[in-house]
């Protein structure tokens, strides 16, 4: 992906909206169809967001981004019903990727919980 083709919040979200669009995500599940667009919003506003530190903003924007990812990863990794592959409702997928995401860059870079992260701007998003 280029930053150059990017000028926009909505510009590097049309990804994750397409794929869940045509996944059918965003209309057989309500309430994460409902967390995706909270997401989606609270991406925007913090793009936005002139009276925090850029180190702040990117905090938040990776944050959100990685819940955005792991469920596109969820939802790439289902063949035809979410809940029932997973085993889990709505409320309790999305739970799991508030829980899931502080952690998210980590495992997608090789390390695990239990290693102190690199210095390094992705795992700001680390709480």
């Amino acid at each position: 992906m280029l930053s150059e083709k990017i000028s926009k919040p909505n510009d590097y979200l049309s990804y994750s909206k397409e794929i869940l669009t045509k996944s059918g995500i965003l209309t057989t599940y309500p309430k994460i169809a409902y967390y995706y667009q909270t997401l989606c919003q609270d991406f925007e506003r913090n793009c936005y967001a002139q009276s925090k530190s850029i180190f702040d903003q990117l905090s938040i924007l990776l944050s959100i981004d990685a819940q955005i990812q792991i469920l596109l990863d969820l939802t790439e990794n289902t063949k035809k019903d979410l809940c029932e592959e997973i085993g889990m409702k709505e409320e309790e997928i999305i739970e799991m990727i508030q829980n899931d995401k502080k952690y998210y860059y980590r495992e997608l870079t090789g390390s695990t919980v239990n290693e102190i992260p690199r210095w390094s701007l992705i795992y700001l998003s680390e709480d």
